[in-house]
């Protein structure tokens, strides 16, 4: 088995952060929550308070904060997760693509991020999961859901 299944079914705490823009304390954020027992960490920017401050991130600056995210994620040994972009998560060498419903097909996905790179799924519904479950995914989350 690759090492990065056995540390994805060995983790228990995901979190996803935004680059945190408007505090500008990326780095230290990511080392604490590390240091407290996140074994993945996921940048996800989408509707956060840097967003509507400064607008989305440009790919430049997403994959500035992915690498400072990676340097605390292989200090502390944990999984580096990107958000919906299969070109960052390559360029970023990180071990999960986390892709939502109306993302990129998986087959897609797996082209450019390659066989070695974990794929994760998101889920809304009773639905959406029973279909991930069928998709040739690593792990799937559920959340928010909606009746």
């Amino acid at each position: 088995m690759h090492p990065r299944v056995d540390r994805l079914q060995a983790a228990r705490l995901y979190l996803c952060t935004d680059a945190r823009r408007e505090r500008g304390d990326l780095a230290e954020f990511a080392d604490a929550a590390l240091a407290g027992g996140v074994d993945i960490i996921q940048l996800r920017d989408k509707g956060s308070a840097g967003e509507r401050q400064f607008g989305p991130l440009e790919a430049l600056d997403e994959l500035a904060a992915l690498e400072v995210l990676a340097d605390a994620a292989r200090r502390h040994g944990a999984l580096l997760a990107v958000n919906d972009r299969a070109d960052l998560a390559r360029a970023a060498g990180a071990d999960v693509l986390h892709l939502g419903q109306r993302d990129l097909p998986l087959d897609t996905a797996r082209d450019i991020v390659g066989p070695d790179t974990l794929l994760g799924r998101s889920a809304h519904d009773a639905d959406q999961a029973a279909h991930a479950v069928a998709e040739p995914v690593d792990y799937f989350c559920v959340g928010p859901c909606w009746p």
